[in-house]
């Protein structure tokens, strides 16, 4: 069935809305960003990792990148805004080069030379992907005004663990309990994230992947977008690349100033069809 102009505009309306809801806001009230981060460091070594030296500005090692980029993880949200893919790249090969690990096209002799390493980069959000049963059943409460024990399914709890304290926990790491109160909270919270996975060049002609190290970079998304924190991440675990981390490091950074208007949120009825546009006067008779 076609759809006449005024139906059209309906629709429009109602899909407009939709995709809007919860998001979309009025110029109104200037509300401040979060002013800081808390920033979840966690650097890995393998076997073959601890056996190269660490490189230094005046030593350095020269890598080829790998860029995975940009993806979401677990629970999806929605209204997330992907932080600029160049400017992450830059801010990643200016703060590896003070570390001493430096493209293998700025090498002075990189067409007769060949990298030591290849760097992957990926960064992007994980969310915790629970679901709520409800009551256990097979519980009956000692009382009615007891509510029975509810029965939460969490699926990507191994992942979140992973993402904010590495290998620490499968190895037993000794944490204080302030150490495990704040692991709990940020498994339990939605974060942003950036990798970076550094492999043996010279194996991988050979077809093997051979991994040295990796660094998990993250942060609470709550309150901001992730290009808020890009910054605050890279700065904050450059200087570990490549440093094995027994325990999480944990670094409180301020963020850039600035504001996010937030007004009225539009409902489905406050989106009106435009108005028609007015007739023509009739030309005067002469």
């Amino acid at each position: 069935m076609a759809l006449g102009p005024k139906r059209f505009r309906r629709l429009s309306s109602l899909v407009f809305a939709v995709l809007a809801a919860g998001t979309l806001h009025a110029a109104g009230v200037p509300a401040k960003k979060k002013a800081e981060a808390e920033v979840n460091v966690k650097i890995d070594l393998t076997d073959e990792g601890r056996k190269i030296a660490r490189p230094t500005p005046l030593k350095p090692a020269y890598y080829v990148p790998t860029i995975v980029g940009y993806s979401e993880h677990g629970e999806i949200v929605a209204g997330e805004i992907p932080p600029g893919r160049a400017r992450i790249l830059r801010e990643l090969a200016q703060a590896l080069a003070k570390e001493g690990y430096v493209l293998q096209a700025l090498r002075p002799d990189a067409d007769k030379t060949v990298p030591s390493l290849v760097l992957v980069f990926e960064w992007g959000s994980l969310n915790p992907q629970t679901v709520d049963f409800g009551g256990d059943p097979t519980v009956t409460p000692a009382d009615s005004s007891t509510e029975a024990p509810r029965v939460v399914g969490d699926f990507n709890q191994r992942e979140m663990l992973t993402l904010i304290a590495g290998d620490a926990i499968y190895r037993g790491a000794a944490f204080t309990t302030s150490e495990w109160e704040r692991l709990r909270d940020a498994v339990a919270e939605g974060r942003y994230y950036i990798i970076v996975s550094a492999f043996d060049f010279a194996a991988s002609r050979l077809g093997v992947k051979t991994l040295l190290w990796r660094a998990r970079l993250s942060t609470e998304r709550q309150g901001v977008q992730m290009d808020d924190v890009v910054s605050a991440l890279i700065t904050s675990g450059a200087p570990f690349f490549g440093r094995e981390m027994l325990i999480p490091h944990v670094a409180t950074v301020p963020l850039r100033e600035g504001t996010v208007l937030i007004g009225t949120p539009i409902t489905l009825g406050q989106i009106a069809e435009p108005s028609p546009k007015p007739k023509a006067a009739p030309a005067a008779k002469r």
